[in-house]
């Protein structure tokens, strides 16, 4: 329960001395940061033309990113009073404003996959 705590203190904004939080709140905001410019380059066909695999992985290493700060976020939100149940905390927190905003952010990656199936 300890990691649990650790990883909900990290992932919620960091506060006071809390330097992993901090560091972590700045390593997402480059990141988002960095896919605006990436998909924006992607779209100068001399520029995604040259480097198309450096544009693949680096989506590819986002969405693990974000995929799991999604996962991280949904497990520990029950450290939050109002999502406090263990299954009717996280149903509420998956309709919640902020969670709705990263499913979207990383559902397209995953839409063509499940309809593969």
């Amino acid at each position: 329960m300890k990691f649990k705590r650790r990883l909900f203190e990290t992932l919620e904004k960091g506060e006071g001395d809390d330097r992993l939080s901090k560091r972590f709140d700045t390593f997402l905001v480059i990141m988002i940061l960095l896919n605006v410019v990436a998909v924006i380059l992607e779209t100068v066909q001399s520029i995604y033309s040259q480097i198309p695999l450096v544009f693949y992985y680096f989506e590819l290493f986002s969405i693990l990113i974000f995929s799991f700060e999604y996962l991280g976020r949904l497990w520990t939100c029950t450290y939050f009073d109002k999502y406090k149940h263990p299954v009717w905390g996280r149903i509420k927190f998956i309709f919640s404003f902020a969670a709705i905003i990263d499913l979207l952010a990383i559902l397209p990656f995953y839409l063509p996959l499940v309809m593969a199936l």
